[in-house]
């Protein structure tokens, strides 16, 4: 066989397996889960054992939820209130709760939260914590609630830039690592098509 044919083959074969490789493996990458899975996780939870504070309005029979949100598993923790009953519909379809300002809690009544259920002459009301403190019911006058789940959501504008900003530099990257093996082979066959 022709050594320029064997040098054109062989210049194909690793261009292709260069562009599935760094071009579309790293785009890939930055949609799904990023170059370390933390960097580029826009879920939003409640932070373990998020302490979480419920307090009942003056006027009204909704609760403020307050409580810590962490983004990611090593995110940042920052501090949310929302209230549950204008909020329970978006919670349960993993959307966004709409938030307040956490010093609305002031001047309200609060509600105590527990880990455990009373026994014994219980408040008129009461919370309970889940273990991991992400999950709640309210009791009144000894009466259960259902249980109520702190918020778990994807932002739908998080992460946006950072992916419309660094996907081009992923495929350039992909573009140059294809570019430097065809030089390179092209440079090995013996450069053709320059003079002499």
């Amino acid at each position: 066989m022709n050594s320029r044919i064997f040098a054109l083959i062989q210049f194909a074969a690793i261009a292709l397996v260069l562009t599935f490789v760094a071009g579309c493996e790293s785009v890939r990458d930055i949609h799904d889960v990023g170059f370390n899975g933390e960097l580029w996780d826009h879920s939003k939870t409640a932070a373990p054992n998020s302490s979480v504070r419920l307090f009942k309005p003056t006027d009204g029979d909704d609760v403020l939820v307050v409580y810590d949100e962490r983004q990611g598993t090593g995110g940042a923790v920052r501090l949310r209130a929302f209230f549950l009953k204008a909020n329970i519909t978006r919670i349960e379809e993993l959307e966004r709760p709409r938030f307040v300002d956490a010093r609305k809690a002031e001047g309200m009544k609060p509600i105590p939260v527990y880990t455990k259920i009373f026994t014994d002459r219980p408040p008129a009301c009461y919370a309970v914590t889940a273990k991991d403190g992400r999950q709640f019911t309210i009791y009144e006058n000894g009466i259960p609630s259902r249980p109520y789940q702190l918020p778990t959501y994807r932002s739908k504008f998080d992460g946006h830039v950072q992916h419309l900003l660094l996907a081009p530099l992923s495929v350039a990257s992909g573009a140059a690592a294809v570019g430097g093996a065809a030089g390179y082979l092209w440079l090995k066959s013996g450069a053709p098509g320059l003079p002499r």
